[in-house]
């Protein structure tokens, strides 16, 4: 059985997706109130749908009853829904679902967290550290996925990448190499990782097939037909504003605004060799799509 924490996800669901497609047992989480349309569609799958919500544990260790393996993706972020916070989800709530997997025997931990800097410190950065830190310390084998910015994400109007309307914003000058990557090749990277030697007990920095610079990115969907007014915000700016920033889920995007300005660090080369069967999507065939 395996189990997939933030299952209406789109990373979560496309891990849901991948494991039915194998033929494996699964059992996803939702909240009461997750998208209906969604918790369908994971039935659909087959999915054995259980309702439970990361800041109350008292479901966790039935859920996690004759689990082989445990998927978490579950974030208060980037959308937090009423009464989340990044401390009673991000890290109270999945710290408490580590204990609840060791103590009911899972085997192995799948969990989802991204690349980060000694030196820029924010809420979301600070509790993946510390669950990274719990996963390792808990004695279950594990494998911490660092996976780095998502097209859909980072390519987007949501962090002002505005491509449909012609203006975007590019975090620092543009030229420092990030590994963008599609939410699905995430899940691909989650699936492939249980009985995976090379990722056994590791944190694994993974991207997309290639490192490219924003500005080259910005250049795609020039050549797409997408005239682009490109606008650059600098390192310095964005510390003045994390340090006046007043919420958790600011700091937070500061936090990783500053983190992709410096680049991700990926190395795309280590990972397709312990991943070698894993098929990734370019940010050249993103581009294509969702523009054409």
């Amino acid at each position: 059985m395996d189990f997939v924490v933030g299952a209406t996800g789109t990373v979560g669901g496309e891990i849901c997706a991948l494991l039915t497609k194998e033929g494996r047992k699964v059992r996803g989480l939702v909240r009461p109130q997750s998208d209906a349309g969604r918790v369908a569609e994971l039935k659909k799958l087959g999915v054995d749908v259980v309702e439970g919500d990361l800041k109350d544990s008292a479901w966790m260790a039935g859920a996690c009853k004759g689990v082989e393996n445990l998927y978490t993706t579950a974030s208060a972020l980037p959308v937090p829904k009423e009464g989340d916070e990044i401390h009673s989800v991000d890290l109270a709530g999945q710290k408490n679902l580590i204990a609840a997997a060791k103590s009911a025997g899972v085997k192995n931990i799948v969990y989802t967290s991204f690349p980060r800097y000694d030196d820029v410190h924010f809420p979301l950065g600070d509790a993946k550290n510390a669950i990274e830190e719990a996963i390792k310390a808990s004695g279950v084998d594990y494998t911490i996925l660092q996976a780095s910015f998502f097209n859909e994400t980072w390519l987007s109007a949501a962090v002002g990448f505005d491509w449909a309307s012609g203006a975007v914003r590019i975090y620092g000058d543009g030229d420092q190499k990030v590994a963008f990557i599609a939410a699905k090749d995430v899940a691909k990277y989650a699936v492939a990782s249980p009985g995976n030697a090379a990722v056994k007990n590791r944190v694994v920095k993974v991207g997309g097939p290639e490192s490219v610079t924003p500005n080259a990115v910005a250049k795609m969907f020039e050549a797409a037909g997408k005239p682009l007014k490109v606008e650059h915000a600098l390192e310095s700016a964005l510390q003045e504003q994390l340090a006046g920033a007043d919420n958790d889920v600011m700091k937070s995007f500061l936090g990783l605004m500053i983190t992709i300005s410096r680049g991700d660090g990926v190395d795309t080369a280590a990972a397709r060799a312990a991943y070698p069967n894993v098929e990734l999507t370019k940010v050249g065939e993103f581009v294509k799509r969702i523009t054409s």
